[in-house]
């Protein structure tokens, strides 16, 4: 089962962060999910 790593796309480390851990996410088990999308309030309402 994939884990959601959230993360602040505004963030110039997490950027750099994310980008490191997509080099080792090889089999893709993590979902990355930018908390400054358009959708992020509609997609998690809970986490508001």
């Amino acid at each position: 089962m994939p884990i959601r790593v959230f993360y602040d796309g505004f963030c110039p480390l997490c950027l750099a962060e994310m980008s490191r851990l997509r080099q080792y996410d090889v089999r893709q088990q993590i979902r990355f999910v930018d908390i400054q999308r358009a959708r992020f309030k509609q997609d998690y309402p809970l986490l508001n």
